[in-house]
């Protein structure tokens, strides 16, 4: 696979409305936007960037912060996740998906160029993380082909996590990723919040996460503040699956 012939993208899926810490990716820390960090880290990444949020009002800031920081967006579904990554697709003509979560403030961007790598060989036709990795490090990697074949096949269904859809019709790569269970880098609780802003009043938005890790090695009091949310998130993941299992029956 020639990179120079395909059609690469990073997706940011990201919406205002949240219910656990509401407007979350537009709180501040530093001044700046959550959204505004998610941004600038994933520039580091080196390919062009979509915002992909929701048609509703509520999401007209983001846009503009978009317009503000040089990139693209696209508005779609906005109880449909999965159709709007395809639309979004079909729109730009994209071959490769490389998607961030815009609550994962510390993603590690070095890990999704090597990632990238990996799917360019076209041995695979996605990319994730294993199990039990540190939550934030990496969401997905996909060919485009692959959120269109699920998305086809599931066109009646509104899909807001893709993870049970993608079976075993799939050659994936199997990232082996740090695993820790005391450091946690999403954001979903005001815990999580004040751990953000205790990280970034010592390191700048683009330091390398290895080194943040490396850190909370020697300073394991702080992974205290927000490390014990992590049961309460594992729990609203199992009943999203739970859910979608019930609606297939």
């Amino acid at each position: 696979m020639n990179i120079s012939n395909k059609k690469i993208f990073i997706f940011i899926t990201v919406r205002t409305g949240s219910s656990r810490l509401p407007a979350k990716c537009l709180k501040k820390i530093n001044n700046k936007k959550i959204i505004e960090i998610i941004i600038q880290r994933a520039k580091k990444i080196g390919y062009p960037i979509i915002i992909l949020t929701t048609k509703n009002k509520s999401d007209d800031i983001l846009c503009n912060l978009a317009k503000k920081n040089k990139i693209m967006y696209y508005r779609g579904s906005s109880n449909n996740v999965l159709k709007r990554w395809y639309d979004c697709g079909i729109s730009f003509d994209a071959d490769i998906m490389i998607m961030v979560d815009a609550d994962d403030l510390l993603f590690d961007y070095e890990i999704y160029k090597n990632a990238l790598k990996k799917i360019l060989t076209n041995k695979f036709d996605y990319i994730k993380a294993n199990e039990n990795s540190v939550t934030g490090l990496f969401t997905y990697i996909f060919k485009a082909e692959v959120i269109k074949n699920i998305y086809i096949e599931n066109k009646n269904k509104k899909i807001e996590t893709i993870g049970p859809y993608l079976g075993k019709k799939f050659k994936f790569c199997l990232l082996k990723l740090k695993r820790n269970k005391k450091i946690r880098f999403t954001l979903d609780y005001e815990e999580d919040l004040i751990f953000f802003k205790k990280i970034f009043s010592r390191f700048s938005f683009n330091v390398k996460t290895n080194k943040v890790i490396a850190y909370l090695k020697k300073n394991k009091s702080l992974t205290k503040i927000n490390s014990f949310r992590q049961n309460d998130y594992l729990k609203n993941q199992r009943k999203k699956y739970e859910k979608l299992q019930r609606l297939e029956v």
